[in-house]
C-alpha cells in the first residue's frame, strides 16, 4: 500500500520520501500548497503504460514505441529517463506525448520543460503546449514567472539568471513546484 509522504533531516541534508517510498535528496520541505498538490494527483492517478498514447502529438511508429517504454519505465518507480534521437526525429513531439500520458495518468500537474535556446523554447509552447495541451503555459524568459501556469517553458540561461531582489529566477519556484 501507498504510505504517507516523510521529510527526514540531520539538519544539515533533508530527504523526501514520497508514498512509494522512493527517496530523494531536497534543499528544504516542501510548501503545504505543493503537498496538498501532490496528494490530489495521487488520489486520482492511473497506471501510464494504460494511458492511450496521443497520435496527433507523435504518430512515428519509433517515437510512439519510445513514448510508450518511457511511460513504463516511470510506472516502475524511476524519477528520470533518458532518450537519445538524432536531429529532425521528433524529440519534443515524443517529450509532449510523454508529458500528456504523465498528467493524463495523474504523475505529473507542473511541468518544466527546459530548453537551450531562445527558439526552442518558443516552438515548444506554440507547437508543443499551446497545439496539444489545455492547461495554461508560460515561457518565462518572454513573459517571467506566473503563479497560475501548470506546464512551463524556459531556457536553462533564464532559469539561471539572477532575479530581483536576490537570487536565481530557478529559485521563485518552491522545491516542490514541478512534479
Amino acid at each position: 500500500g501507498k504510505k504517507i509522504p516523510r521529510f527526514l533531516t540531520n539538519g544539515n541534508v533533508w530527504y523526501y520520501i514520497d508514498e512509494k517510498d522512493n527517496r530523494r535528496e531536497i534543499k528544504i520541505p516542501f510548501s503545504q500548497k505543493d503537498l496538498k498538490r501532490r496528494a490530489d494527483l495521487r488520489k486520482r492517478e492511473k497506471e501510464p503504460s494504460k494511458i492511450k498514447i496521443n497520435t496527433k502529438i507523435v504518430d512515428r511508429e519509433r517515437g510512439i514505441w519510445a513514448v510508450k517504454k518511457t511511460l513504463e519505465h516511470f510506472e516502475q518507480g524511476h524519477r528520470s529517463a533518458l532518450l537519445n534521437m538524432a536531429t529532425g526525429t521528433g524529440k519534443t513531439r515524443v517529450a509532449m506525448a510523454i508529458i500528456d500520458g504523465l498528467i493524463k495518468s495523474g504523475y505529473v500537474q507542473n511541468v518544466l520543460f527546459v530548453v537551450d535556446r531562445i527558439s526552442l523554447s518558443n516552438q515548444a509552447k506554440e507547437e508543443g503546449f499551446k497545439k496539444f495541451f489545455k492547461e495554461p503555459v508560460c515561457e518565462l524568459n518572454v513573459e517571467g514567472f506566473s503563479e497560475s501556469s501548470r506546464l512551463y517553458v524556459s531556457t536553462v540561461q533564464t532559469l539561471m539568471s539572477d532575479a530581483k531582489p536576490r537570487g536565481k529566477f530557478y529559485e521563485k519556484f518552491g522545491m516542490g513546484n514541478f512534479d
